[in-house]
């Protein structure tokens, strides 16, 4: 495990890591924490909350996260950073385009949370996130 993770493990129960799509499917309705790192055992990449989200909570943020539509804000901005800072997953992406196989926007969102496989874990909350 990266020691920059041991911290977070005496602050909640967390749940155990788990790819997005399976950590959006699982999240509770409820306020709470995500974690996300790179990888089965990689470096820490972002930290957030969410609030009730129209009776959503977690699930509706990483959903939103796992649909594309959370491109440019908290983890699906930090992932899309992450993946257009990195020679190989340009170089993969740039190949589809120049075999004539472009993409939407929202497409580049979902492979940038999906290269590498990034790992989730949840918090589950019983209070509002801001009281966190």
């Amino acid at each position: 495990m990266d020691p920059s993770l041991q911290p977070l493990e005496a602050l909640a129960q967390w749940s155990h890591w788990l790819p997005l799509a399976d950590a959006a499917a699982s999240a509770s309705r409820s306020s709470g924490v995500y974690v996300a790192r790179l990888g089965a055992d990689g470096q820490l990449i972002y930290v957030g909350m969410a609030g009730p989200r129209s009776g959503w909570g977690v699930r509706g943020r990483l959903k939103a996260y796992v649909s594309g539509k959370g491109l440019v804000s908290g983890l699906g901005e930090a992932a899309l950073d992450k993946a257009l800072a990195d020679p190989d997953w340009l170089r993969w992406k740039t190949a589809k385009v120049e075999a004539g196989n472009p993409s939407r926007a929202k497409r580049w969102g979902r492979d940038a949370l999906d290269l590498p496989r990034r790992a989730h874990r949840l918090e589950q909350a019983d209070h509002q996130a801001a009281d966190l």
